[in-house]
């Protein structure tokens, strides 16, 4: 119970040349966002994949995604993902 089933399924689900950099996991599951970095764009789609076959995250629909290249940064890209429920509540505090 609690966030020990999300945080065994990301450490599961770890592609190389990924990287968590935050962690939201709200309501109970509902909303979850993450932010990290990828040393190359295609993984994203892969750590997202492996996420859905971890009970945890089952019926959870992985649908916000944002990519930033940071021209300061040594390597990569940043990554922002968010569930339906999370992506939308963001939308309405940006706009709101």
């Amino acid at each position: 119970s609690g966030l020990s089933p999300y945080l065994l399924g990301f450490a599961r689900q770890h592609v190389d040349g990924t990287w968590l950099t935050h962690v939201t996991i709200a309501d109970g599951g509902s909303h979850i966002a993450l932010e990290g970095r990828a040393l190359r764009p295609a993984l994203i789609p892969d750590f997202v994949q492996r996420l859905t076959g971890e009970a945890a995250f089952q019926g959870k629909s992985f649908s916000g995604l944002k990519l930033e290249r940071d021209d300061d940064a040594r390597e990569g890209v940043g990554f922002t993902i968010t569930t339906e429920e999370a992506a939308t509540i963001a939308q309405t505090d940006e706009h709101g």
